[in-house]
């Protein structure tokens, strides 16, 4: 996939390259988009957004968009804005430091 949207040529330039998953977990670091991504580029240049973060202990730059414990359905309620939100605080916290 990541050949296919030429994703080294897009990204070899980058300051920074934002990726995102629904729930961030051992299984993104094998064998998802996202594995492909941290394997292709700088770690320190990847920032992750994420519905909920379950790798304990990551160097990852990790931004979760959701509040544990609440429902799904709220949890789609809220998607917009929680993702705004995350985001927001990485531009702030990475990107503008």
């Amino acid at each position: 996939m990541l050949n296919l949207a030429s994703f080294d040529e897009k990204a070899k330039d980058a300051d920074f390259v934002i990726t995102g998953e629904g729930a961030f977990d051992t299984q993104s670091l094998h064998g998802k988009a996202v594995s492909g991504i941290l394997s292709r580029t700088d770690l320190k240049k990847v920032i992750i957004l994420c519905g909920i973060n379950r790798l304990e202990n990551s160097s990852l730059v990790i931004y979760e968009t959701s509040k544990r414990g609440l429902s799904f359905s709220e949890i789609q309620k809220r998607a917009k804005d929680s993702y705004s939100t995350a985001f927001e605080k990485a531009i702030r916290e990475v990107i503008l430091k």
